[in-house]
């Protein structure tokens, strides 16, 4: 399985002193997450704890995720991710 679409948005927030961190690709800006049509992935990596980064996704269609993050590449317009069960490709947006 592959996802692959243009992220609009991409944001990086923390919390708890930085101890947790999420880096959002989302192909569009939205408040609410109940009518959600459109793909986003969002990596995450807890310091407080050992163990690897993951990642959750929504496709278009459904909601996936608590995969563990196997490699990442990232360049200058995109983003591929290898997760437990297939490949993520991300196109970045300027």
């Amino acid at each position: 399985m592959m996802i692959r679409f243009d992220a609009k948005v991409v944001s990086c927030t923390k919390a708890l002193g930085g101890d947790i961190l999420q880096v959002l690709f989302d192909s569009e800006e939205r408040d609410d997450e109940d009518n959600r049509q459109s793909p986003y992935v969002l990596l995450g990596r807890c310091y407080e704890f050992p163990g690897q980064p993951t990642v959750e996704w929504y496709d278009g269609s459904a909601y996936d995720g608590g995969e563990q993050i196997r490699s990442i590449q990232l360049k200058r317009d995109s983003v591929a991710i290898t997760v437990d069960r297939w490949i993520l490709h991300q196109p970045l947006s300027d």
